[in-house]
C-alpha cells in the first residue's frame, strides 16, 4: 500500500490499537458474521506504511488467529501474505511483530494450506 486513504498516521495506528482490543477482547460467537471484514482490516493494517501501524496490524491478526483457530482456514494464505511486508521492514521489532503473527496464522490453517503458505514465504 503506498498510498493510504488516511493520510494522518496518528489516526491510523487509533484505528489499529481498537482492532487489536477488538480482536482480543471479543468472543468468536460475537465476530464471527464479521470475520471477512475483520480478516480485510487486519490484513490492509499489515500492509500499511507505517511501522507502528504494522505492529499494531500484526497483534490485531495475531488476536483474530487466536480467537478463531481453525475457523480461518480459508483465509490462512491471504493472512500470511499480508504479513510479508512487515517481514520486509527496515526496523527489527515490526519483523518480530510479524513473526509472532505469524505463528497462530499458519496453526489457523489445515496442513494444505499453511504448506501453500510455506511454499509463497520460500518462493
Amino acid at each position: 500500500m503506498i498510498d493510504p486513504p488516511e493520510c494522518s498516521e496518528e489516526v491510523r495506528i487509533v484505528l489499529a490499537e481498537i482492532m487489536t482490543i477488538v480482536t482480543h477482547s471479543t468472543p468468536w460467537e460475537c465476530i464471527r458474521p464479521y470475520i471477512d471484514d475483520l480478516v480485510n482490516i487486519c490484513r490492509a493494517l499489515c500492509m500499511d506504511p507505517a511501522g507502528q501501524v504494522i505492529i499494531e496490524g500484526c497483534q490485531a491478526m495475531d488476536g483474530l488467529a487466536a480467537i478463531a483457530g481453525d475457523q480461518l482456514m480459508h483465509f490462512c494464505v491471504d493472512m500470511g501474505r499480508a504479513l510479508f511486508t512487515p517481514f520486509s521492514h527496515r526496523h527489527a521489532k515490526v519483523r518480530m511483530a510479524g513473526l509472532k503473527a505469524l505463528y497462530n496464522v499458519m496453526t489457523c490453517g489445515m496442513w494444505k494450506t499453511s504448506a501453500d503458505l510455506m511454499a509463497a514465504m520460500i518462493g
